[in-house]
């Protein structure tokens, strides 16, 4: 089997890891797998495997000045490798794979889906499931949303395949009995609650609570939402307790020296990979109820989506104590989500 994956990007995103993962374990079950992305950078590889020779996979940034160019480059490598199967993985990715894929001969597309059809503007949905118009398949990463696509795209075979998990790696910060640190990690979109979080954390300071809040996130409109967010916290009185940083480390995993416990307020999820790397290096979890267990044997207080209060409440009830990984659990995860990332992409 020759399967190809189409992505706009493999930077440091936990779509692009996860895509990088995937990858590497196709190529090792047997599979003859591409990666290309339509941007040069191929961080997501580095910080996952070392770099292109930590994978059998192929893995292909495209270094073209304008969009057509990136998409003539990529219609060209795949017409030269004549794979059976074109994914489109990631953002615009899945909505120009049909295309590509039709113009390269390639007979069999899937898309993957990273969240939910509800997290999307209207106008993406509408591209997304035109898109699968074209597709025999759709892999979600979570039942949640799977079952999205099912009613909306009845046509199309709709499968779920896990994201595979990150290495398990031991905590490194000690409580110190100082502020409590809380850590949301996460580009600075509704999506991600980061909001909420600046909200719940004003909520639990006026209820007591020494605490702060580090955000490590990309802003998209050149520090517009950033500015917006100080504002926010100094209209609550803990603009001194926010600190925005920008995504200048390697993964969650490097939160590990200043963070007490991993904030994941978001709006809308797939299955969170930030939150996979958050448990996979030891750090308790607080959540809202958008973000789902990645697998049986994990559990983690969880508030009402949106909801500043409930948040602030687990805060200062220190709920996060709660948070619970099964022996053994990583290991099973692992062995059997590759199975299911086997069957539904190379099947």
């Amino acid at each position: 089997m020759r399967i190809a994956f189409l992505t706009s990007q493999l930077t440091i995103g936990g779509g692009e890891r996860q895509l990088v993962r995937t990858a590497d374990h196709l190529a090792r079950a047997g599979a003859e797998v591409l990666v290309i992305s339509t941007t040069p950078s191929l961080q997501a590889l580095d910080l996952e495997l070392g770099g292109p020779e930590g994978t059998p996979a192929h893995v292909v940034g495209i270094d073209e000045p304008t969009r057509r160019r990136r998409l003539d480059a990529a219609r060209r490598l795949l017409r030269a490798t004549s794979p059976d199967v074109l994914v489109g993985w990631l953002r615009s990715a899945t909505v120009w794979a049909p295309l590509l894929g039709a113009a390269a001969g390639i007979p069999t597309l899937r898309l993957a889906e990273r969240t939910t059809l509800d997290a999307y503007p209207p106008a993406w949905r509408r591209a997304r499931l035109l898109a699968a118009r074209r597709a025999d398949r759709v892999v979600a990463n979570a039942e949640h949303a799977a079952e999205q696509w099912r009613r909306a795209a009845p046509w199309v075979d709709v499968r779920v395949a896990p994201n595979l998990p990150p290495p398990l790696l031991a905590p490194i910060r000690q409580p110190d009995g100082d502020a409590v640190r809380f850590v949301l990690v996460g580009r600075l979109v509704p999506a991600k609650g980061v909001d909420v979080a600046i909200d719940a954390l004003a909520r639990a300071c006026a209820a007591g609570l020494d605490a702060e809040l580090v955000v490590v996130g990309r802003d998209y409109d050149g520090g517009a939402t950033s500015a917006a967010l100080r504002r926010r916290a100094d209209e609550q009185g803990v603009g001194s307790r926010l600190e925005l940083r920008p995504p200048d480390l390697r993964g969650v995993a490097d939160v590990r020296p200043f963070a007490d416990v991993l904030l994941v307020p978001s709006r809308w999820e797939g299955s969170s990979n930030v939150l996979a790397e958050g448990l996979a290096a030891g750090l308790p979890v607080l959540a809202s109820e958008a973000v789902v267990a990645p697998w049986p044997g994990i559990s983690f207080p969880t508030a009402p989506i949106g909801d500043a209060e409930a948040l602030a409440e687990h805060m200062v009830g220190r709920a996060w104590e709660a948070t619970s990984v099964g022996e053994g659990t990583f290991a099973e995860w692992a062995r059997a989500a590759g199975g299911e990332a086997e069957a539904a992409w190379l099947s």
